[in-house]
């Protein structure tokens, strides 16, 4: 084999010797910790952490110099191939500086997570965790002095009738307890809590029947204007609680100058809601004048009149009595004419008969004369009705002087009939 002679050392040996040492210079760069190497050769892949300690690496064709990490960004910096590219580094966790967050990586995305409400912690003066990554004064009155309450702020207020807080003694926000009445559909443990009167299973209600003073009235203090607006009320108001028959306040005219009275309320006959007008209570009793204001006691005989009446949508008369003689001790005409509207404002006996004013509605067998209605004044009777044109009344709910003439069906003297005439 033929030996090679060795070259003699010159200019290319020197330039060689020159390209190495700034290789290598380029090289240790890339180790720095302020940025990006400047490689400036080699032709293999190379990969590395750019700062914070990581190698640099060359790449062909450029260099990754000048670039810093983000701390707490979820990813770090590499140099690859020359270029620079981020890498997900769940380890990378961000601080907000909050107690009450907690602070994680999520495939390279910061999270901030709030710690459960109630948490303690210490951050801007406050002592509590809110939920919502924020620490407050207060969740609750509880974490408050005695004398203060809880603000929709979470901070520690003197406690008010108006803070928009349910506290102290509030059944609901701001009313209820030692506060003004709640509305319809707001927290109550008492009637008083309401302003309808009415508190059902912890919930203010519609307004409702209640005995005030042996009398019902509706229970946010209001009056009907007769039974029959008490039996079907509107207006939100319901026929439930202190129901059934008995006495009522009414106010015949609303806001009208007539003052309210009591009257007696037959909730139960015929769909109920009739209001007592005359009453003849007892055998051989009599009344010889209306008076206003109708008999609240159907224990008493008494003629009545009642102001300002305000009929239902079907104005109609009741009778009942002791002595009818059909299957039912009680018997409903239809009030036709104004005549007939007339029947329960008058205060002394009509001139002329109310024939043809008046139809039958319910007569439960009594139609012993027949079943023609009317009523008639005859011989200073008052509410006397006639079913047929016999000589004695169906229904005499009357006075007549000088002596007593009070019976149903016919009238014998000592029958000792009762007798009641209603309106609704």
């Amino acid at each position: 084999m033929k030996m090679q002679s060795r070259p003699r050392p010159g200019l290319f040996a020197w330039a060689s010797a020159a390209w190495l040492a700034l290789l290598i210079t380029g090289c240790a760069q890339g180790t720095s910790t302020t940025g990006l190497s400047t490689g400036t050769g080699g032709s293999g892949a190379s990969t590395a952490s750019v700062g914070g300690g990581g190698k640099g690496g060359g790449g062909e064709g450029g260099g990754c110099g000048g670039v810093e990490q983000v701390a707490g960004d979820c990813k770090t910096k590499v140099c690859q191939n020359g270029a620079v590219t981020e890498v997900t580094e769940n380890t990378d966790v961000p601080d907000d500086g909050k107690l009450c967050t907690v602070d994680s990586c999520s495939n390279g995305e910061p999270t901030l997570t709030p710690v459960a409400a109630g948490a303690e912690c210490a951050d801007d003066g406050g002592k509590v965790c809110d939920g919502e990554g924020q620490c407050v004064e207060c969740l609750d009155p509880s974490d408050c002095a005695p004398e203060e309450a809880c603000s929709a702020a979470h901070t520690c207020v003197p406690a008010s009738c108006a803070d928009g807080v349910k506290n102290g003694a509030e059944t609901d926000v701001d009313c209820g307890g030692g506060c003004g009445r709640c509305g319809l559909d707001k927290a109550c443990a008492a009637a008083t809590d309401c302003s309808t009167g009415s508190c059902t299973a912890g919930r203010c209600g519609a307004p409702q029947l209640v005995l005030d003073g042996g009398s019902r009235r509706w229970s946010d203090g209001t009056l009907a204007t007769a039974c029959h607006s008490y039996k079907n009320p509107g207006g939100g108001y319901s026929y439930s609680g202190a129901t059934g028959d008995g006495r009522y306040s009414i106010d015949t005219d609303g806001a009208g100058a007539e003052p309210p009275f009591d009257v007696y309320c037959d909730m139960t006959t015929a769909d109920g809601g009739w209001t007592l007008v005359d009453n003849d209570a007892s055998p051989g009793s009599s009344f010889t004048t209306r008076e206003p204001g109708a008999n609240p006691d159907i224990s008493v005989t008494r003629g009545s009149y009642l102001p300002a009446y305000p009929w239902s949508a079907q104005p109609q008369l009741l009778c009942k009595s002791s002595v009818f003689t059909g299957n039912q001790g009680w018997l409903t005409l239809n009030a036709l004419g104004d005549l007939a509207l007339e029947y329960p404002t008058r205060t002394t006996p009509v001139d002329a008969t109310y024939a043809g004013q008046w139809s039958y509605e319910i007569l439960n067998g009594n139609t012993q004369q027949g079943t023609e209605a009317w009523l008639y004044r005859g011989s200073g009777r008052f509410g006397s009705v006639w079913i047929g044109r016999g000589s004695q009344p169906t229904c005499a709910c009357d006075y007549y002087a000088p002596s007593p003439e009070t019976g149903l069906g016919r009238y014998e003297i000592g029958n000792g009939p009762t007798c009641s005439t209603w309106v609704r």
